[in-house]
């Protein structure tokens, strides 16, 4: 039966070994939802960017942070698989990022702060005139290249004390400001010509093999690549060997940035001297442009710069036809983060980050277990089944199955990729579809045991008959997700890895690990027969004489669908991740849980029709905490007001106090903490007034340090004491809480002045230099409510773009595909029309009754994937059934018979139909688990398991009565007989009169 059967197995406990080597070693990395990670919050000055030049001052803001936000989630995950939650508040970047280490989360913030700004320049050569590369008029003489009275300028900047203190601080920024000054006759002389620094750091082990220059432990690598003869430019400056170098830039010649840059064709690399390098090579429209500078400039240095520094300066050696390296100084690691930066695109702005906290998971303790419970429910309920269905070829599928579940957990575990409560479902989801290679082939072979054939030979006509069956639906499935990775973004990629490797696996684990294991068992066991439990005999139902009914049905279901889905309104159907909405930290007393604390907002309907996120900001065990973070949604209008409310705070001066903080002080009023001034107490009027009041601190402070502070701002201190139990301590040195005495300006409104002193106290002690606690970090005033602002939605206009355009894309091959396999468009025609349809009418059956408040299902990030996992189960429900029809059609041309096109498509779908029930019957046995278990439990597996359970039925519906009757329209009976795929029945003869 199978020849090598011991190679078989090696090879299959290779793959399984790997995977649970994989897995053991790695582990496998939890989500947001259930492990929590890390929050980064980064801040981005656009006022400044547009001062200086960086970025467009005519551009907006928020355009601005949308493609920044949409270049730093595509460097922190490329692949889709890491779950990253990337949202925009005000000036600011919130990225949220599962789990991780301190390394992943440092390797993180490095590809953040990179800007990934490349030039290549000319370097700049004394005399030059200025004659383009199209023959322009020479500049002005005043512009004319003077490198000796450039250098003198340079020089005199850079004996200026304020220049070596900019330049310890930034020297790109430095130089910027030196180069933009020639208004005063202090920066360069000529307007085409700029000053850039040569990037210099201490060499590693790895870097210092490839060193051509050496200095007291600094260092500046000067190679060329293949193209180049490696001589180096002599650099203009001199000075201390830690002093940094910098190289004349000609600004006037044809330049080339990261934009020139084919991304697709970006590489790690390595010189001739195996030192790491960057593959680049120029696109195709700008390719003639370069080789014609390289033919002009031959014996001549060119900059290569990143990030304002020049990396490497090689000469010219000949004519390039637009390839080359970048090799400067790089370690490996470092070349494989700068080739994902260039290939992402560089951010218009460096963001600055503000704070890095650890944050807990998403969803509480109760709700992960319940989804917990739920999955065990689910897979057990699919081992039950297999088991007295089909007896021991059900053991053999349980077997190929857990080989199944060991690859995928191994695939994830080897590309890192972040498993979330959507994703553990999707993955027992997948094992229940799973279920659906096997069935067909037990079918077959149940099929052809009862023709008469012995095991053996049913066993393998079974393997045979399924092959295409089995191959057609998992292919057309494994392009779309082929389609989706290359064509989506973010979620819809990571959906796309899992899909493509689940449908690998379980293929490999039905059709190759299932055959060896059938062999066994006959020629090892001797064993003649299989017994199995059967549903019902094969049916014989005309199922398409009610077509023009279901036509009916079909055609007002997916109206009502689609009038259902557009009524409800935008903030009522989609979740946070479309709206967008707010976010408040707070901060207790005593700790709680994410329920306790959930239960406290919610007594108040205001947050009960906000859909609350609330997440962990220090975990005290327990799942207790006594600070949170709170996501709710908000309207449009909502976030107006809240926007309009800030800015009038902002004008004021004073503390913004929104609604939705304003209503959670009133619920939490015994349990908050202390707000950062309290007790103030004020004597004086328009000519001066004493205050006092108690600075309360979130870590402990020196009493002498906060005085020393405050002594430089305030006309006079009276006294300042550690409090300690409501009494003042001046013999206590450090303390959360300090009593404050002190004289201060007049003031014309005692209310006003009240409700500016939070804000000014926190100015005075923060600042350029703020004032660092006893453990020498930044102090943080207590504050109950420390932080309230809007956030932007996760999904933004690009992802819902790269969406609609996946899945059209994805339509288009599946015709396509369908149409090369079938020799037909009318197939895959047909297959596009039922996926729609069953999109069509589980949307509005969901959004509908998530609006009537019978479920909770908003459409959110994890409902893409539950969209697109109906898509890929429709799709693989139609083909088969599409397989059968094939082989009916061909069997017809070969025995000659009279059965009509309809009738052959009934007996197809009949025979078809036992496979049909069993597969959705499994697979809804899993949803329904998933859906019973996380009923109420606030978990997003309540609206991801309803929305499968509706596609299902939807999609077993659509795959009889929908995908069928358009074939069966769009076929002519007379073409069909006379195009050589069948033969007419013989016309009978008439009897004579």
């Amino acid at each position: 039966m199978i020849e090598n059967s011991w190679r078989r197995l090696l090879l299959i406990l290779v793959l399984v070994g790997t995977g649970v080597f994989f897995l053991a070693t790695r582990g496998l990395k939890l989500g947001l939802d259930l492990q929590g990670g890390t929050r980064l919050v980064y801040s981005v000055d656009i006022e400044q960017a547009k001062a200086d030049g960086s970025v467009d001052p005519d551009k907006k803001e928020s355009e601005i942070l949308e493609e920044m936000a949409l270049v730093i989630h595509q460097r922190i995950d490329p692949q889709g698989i890491k779950d990253p939650s990337i949202t925009l508040s005000g000036n600011r970047i919130l990225i949220e990022l599962p789990g991780g280490n301190d390394s992943d989360t440092i390797d993180i913030q490095r590809r953040i702060e990179n800007l990934g700004s490349l030039e290549m320049r000319m370097v700049a050569y004394e005399g030059y005139e200025g004659r383009g590369l199209d023959d322009e008029p020479p500049i002005p003489a005043e512009d004319k290249f003077d490198l000796t009275e450039e250098k003198r300028r340079l020089d005199e900047w850079l004996k200026l004390p304020e220049t070596q203190a900019a330049i310890e601080r930034d020297p790109v920024q430095a130089i910027r400001k030196f180069n933009l000054d020639r208004a005063t006759d202090k920066g360069p002389k000529s307007k085409f010509l700029e000053w850039r620094p040569m990037y210099r750091r201490k060499a590693t082990a790895e870097q210092a093999q490839f060193l051509t220059e050496r200095a007291a432990g600094a260092y500046v690598v000067n190679t060329g690549d293949w193209l180049y003869d490696g001589s180096s430019n002599a650099h203009p400056t001199g000075g201390k060997p830690t002093d940094p170098r910098f190289v004349p830039i000609n600004m006037h010649e044809e330049h080339f940035t990261g934009d020139d840059l084919d991304a697709k064709a970006l590489a790690e690399g390595s010189t001739e001297m195996g030192e790491p390098a960057i593959d680049y090579t120029i696109k195709a429209g700008r390719q003639l442009a370069y080789a014609d500078q390289s033919e002009k400039w031959t014996g001549k240095a060119h900059a290569i710069m990143l990030n304002g520094y020049v990396r490497i300066d090689p000469v010219f050696k000949q004519r390039i036809p637009g390839r080359g390296q970048i090799a400067g100084g790089f370690t490996r690691t470092e070349v494989g983060e700068l080739v994902l930066v260039l290939k992402t695109g560089s951010l218009s702005i460096v963001p600055e980050r503000e704070s890095s906290t650890t944050i807990g998971p998403t969803l509480g303790d109760i709700a992960i277990g319940q989804g917990r419970i739920s999955m065990i429910v689910g897979s057990a309920l699919i081992v039950a089944f297999m088991l007295l269905y089909y007896r021991l070829a059900g053991l053999v599928a349980l077997a190929g199955l857990a080989i199944n579940v060991a690859l995928v957990f191994g695939a994830m575990a080897f590309m890192r990729a972040t498993l979330t409560l959507p994703g553990l479902a999707g993955i027992v989801l997948t094992v229940g579809m799973a279920v659906d290679a096997n069935i067909l082939i037990f079918e077959r072979i149940r099929e052809e045991f009862e023709k008469g054939k012995d095991l053996h030979r049913a066993i393998e006509a079974g393997f045979e008959k399924a092959m295409s069956t089995i191959f057609d639906a998992n292919i057309t499935t494994f392009l779309t997700g082929l389609i989706l990775y290359n064509v989506g973004i973010g979620p819809i990629r990571g959906f796309a890895v899992t899909l493509m490797i689940g449908i690998v696996s379980s293929v490999f684990a039905a059709v190759y690990c299932g055959r060896l294991f059938f062999h066994w068992i006959i020629e090892k066991e001797s064993i003649t027969e299989m017994p199995m439990a059967q549903l019902f005999k094969r049916p014989n139902l005309r199922l398409l004489s009610v077509r023009k009914i279901t036509a009916t049905l079909s055609i007002a279901a997916v109206v009502l669908g689609l009038v259902g889905f557009f009524m409800v309104p935008n903030n009522d159907k989609y979740g946070l991740d479309f709206t967008g909405g707010a976010a408040f930290q707070v901060a207790l007393r005593e700790p709680l849980t994410q329920a306790q604390l959930k239960d406290a907002l919610e007594k108040d309907p205001y947050y009960v029709e906000r859909e609350l996120q609330i997440t962990t900001l220090d975990d005290m065990g327990d799942g207790k905490s006594q600070r949170f973070l709170v996501k709710l949604k908000l309207s449009p209008e909502q976030r107006e007001a809240f926007a309009q409310a800030q800015r009038d705070a902002r004008k004021e001066g004073r503390t913004f106090n929104p609604e939705i903080i304003d209503k959670a002080r009133d619920l939490l009023a015994n349990s908050l903490a202390n707000e950062p001034v309290g007790d103030v107490k004020t004597y004086g009027d328009e000519n001066g007034a004493i205050t006092e009041l108690v600075l309360h601190s979130a870590t402990e402070l020196e009493v002498a340090k906060v005085k020393a502070r405050l002594e430089k701002v305030l006309p006079k201190i009276n006294e300042i004491a550690a409090m300690v139990g409501g009494e003042k301590k001046g013999d206590v040195a450090n303390s959360k809480d300090i009593f404050v005495s002190f004289n201060d300006e007049p003031f014309q409104d005692q209310t006003k002045y009240v409700k500016s002193l939070p804000t000014r106290m926190a100015t005075w002690l923060g600042g350029e230099e703020p004032l660092k606690d006893v453990n020498g970090k930044t102090v943080a005033l207590s504050s109950a409510f420390p932080e309230a602002s809007l956030i932007g939605a996760r999904a933004v206009g690009d992802l819902r773009n790269a969406a609609i355009g996946a899945i059209i894309l994805s339509l288009i091959i599946i015709v396509l595909y369908i149409r090369v396999r079938f020799r037909d468009f009318k197939y895959g025609i047909a297959a596009c029309v039922a996926l729609v349809h069953d999109v069509s009418i589980t949307l509005g059956i969901v959004t509908v009754l998530n609006y009537v408040g019978l479920i909770h299902a908003e459409l959110d990030l994890s409902m893409i994937a539950a969209f697109l996992t109906i898509i890929g189960y429709s799709l693989n429900d139609t083909i088969v059934v599409f397989d059968r029809i094939r082989e009916n059609l061909e069997l017809r041309e070969k025995l000659g018979t009279k059965e009509t096109f309809e009738q052959l498509i009934d007996n197809s779908v009949n025979q078809t139909l036992s496979r049909t029930v069993l597969t959705s019957g499994t697979t809804i046995l899993v949803v329904f688990a998933l859906f019973i278990f996380n009923y109420g439990a606030g978990s997003v597996l309540e609206g991801f398991a309803f929305s499968m359970m509706v596609g299902i039925i939807v999609g077993t519906y659509s795959s009889i009565w929908v995908a069928n009757p358009i074939v069966l329209w769009l076929t002519d009976e007379k073409d069909l007989l006379h195009d050589g795929k069948a033969k007419p029945a013989p016309e009978s003869v008439p009897t004579p009169a």
